[in-house]
């Protein structure tokens, strides 16, 4: 059976200005083999008294309709969050380690899970229609996480050595405050074109590598080593360019 319904709450005056928090739960002719439905957003503060250990302590919505937000409440673990998402999905400030459990439908424009504890993407949805942060954790691997990522995709500040896995994207990929390396790049370019790499060859390698890491959007001025023979191959405007990049004068060429 399927049931849609607003979430039962409680309004608590807490200041002069009347802000309030609500506390949620289950309306009572919801059984367990039911399917809930929220309509609108489902915002959870600590004031609400939903997590226990780690785990929330009661049961989720199916859906929200609108935004689900499950900020700084000492979280180590997704499991009972919506399945389904209407809007954005912020998970910032936790514990976990892994996106499993959280939704796998997910209609928003932001999907942020920044200043967590993550080691892995798995559990991710495989398609953003929007932004993916998942910055300041502590990634290794994109492996397991989006396939698409419509809009920016931002891993900076983790332990990446390579963005092996990295999804599609659709405008900027962020890896600033990672371990990733001119040398992990080509590995990924060669990976990423190993059926296209005579056409590659005929037209240029190292222009065609350039070109590869700017339409996936790579901070060129984040690279701290280069060949110097990536350099001198370059077409005029685009060797001007990478050298005027700031810092890049004290790099190794």
């Amino acid at each position: 059976m399927k049931l849609k319904r607003h979430i039962n709450f409680i309004n608590e005056e807490t200041s002069s200005d009347y802000s309030y928090h609500m506390r949620y739960s289950v309306p009572e002719d919801i059984g367990d083999e039911d399917e809930w439905i929220f309509e609108g957003n489902m915002i959870i503060g600590r004031d609400d008294e939903m997590v226990d250990n780690g785990e929330f302590n009661q049961r989720l919505p199916d859906e929200v309709t609108g935004m689900f937000e499950c900020s700084d409440l000492g979280l180590t673990t997704l499991k009972g969050c919506p399945k389904i998402v209407g809007d954005n999905f912020m998970c910032v400030g936790n514990l976990i380690t892994n996106l499993i459990g959280g939704p796998k439908e997910f209609g928003g424009i932001m999907y942020n899970c920044n200043f967590n504890k993550l080691i892995t993407l798995e559990g991710a949805p495989e398609y953003i229609d929007g932004d993916f942060n998942a910055g300041e954790n502590q990634l290794t691997t994109l492996k397991g996480g989006p396939k698409i990522v419509k809009r920016s995709f931002a891993v900076d500040d983790n332990m990446l050595t390579t963005l092996e896995g990295a999804p599609i994207v659709g405008d900027a990929v962020i890896t600033s405050g990672n371990l990733v390396n001119f040398e992990h790049i080509e590995a990924d370019f060669v990976e990423y074109n190993k059926e296209d790499l005579d056409e590659i060859f005929q037209y240029g390698y190292w222009q065609g590598l350039y070109n590869w890491m700017l339409a996936r959007h790579y901070d060129v001025g984040k690279i701290k080593t280069w060949p110097e023979e990536f350099i001198n191959s370059l077409e005029p405007k685009d060797r001007n360019t990478l050298l005027s990049k700031r810092g890049l004068n004290k790099f190794d060429l």
